[in-house]
């Protein structure tokens, strides 16, 4: 029985850690795959002075979206039982507070639903404890029913 998107990544740390390394935006933002299970992820975006919004130092809210989005492709594509290609429909998010300066981010979210067109996502960031959330966000992926690589890093660059 071949292995699931999830257990792929389970199964080599290396490849879990160097998956966003792969994606050109998340490479350039040093976004790193915390953890994942079916249908769950957890990201991390460390803190970088050139993430900062204004002189406080607080991260950018633009930088949060890209978290979200990056999280949530990687939560759909462990929520398949075969890799599809699919694109971001909507991305909502909602931030309570700023993210701090000099804090690492963490993003913790699902793909709670899979339809035969549209995967549902829903998550929340934090920079120290789940408990305390700073941001939210759902959002909802479009499958384009093309077939992707089995393996997550087939067909990307260098």
């Amino acid at each position: 029985m071949p292995l699931k998107p999830y257990q792929i990544l389970q199964n080599d740390p290396d490849l879990m850690r160097g998956y966003m390394d792969r994606v050109p935006h998340s490479r350039a933002l040093h976004m790193q795959v915390w953890e994942v299970g079916y249908g769950t992820a957890t990201v991390m975006l460390p803190y970088a002075p050139h993430l900062a919004a204004d002189a406080t130092g607080r991260v950018h809210d633009g930088a949060i979206t890209s978290l979200f989005d990056s999280l949530f492709g990687i939560a759909v594509y462990v929520a398949l039982d075969e890799p599809l290609m699919y694109s971001t429909l909507d991305l909502r998010v909602e931030v309570a507070e700023p993210a701090p300066a000099g804090k690492d981010l963490y993003a913790r979210g699902e793909c709670y639903r899979v339809t035969r067109e549209v995967a549902y996502t829903r998550a929340i960031a934090y920079w120290e404890h789940p408990d305390r959330p700073f941001a939210s966000a759902n959002g909802t992926f479009f499958f384009t029913r093309q077939r992707q690589p089995m393996h997550p890093l087939e067909g990307y660059g260098p």
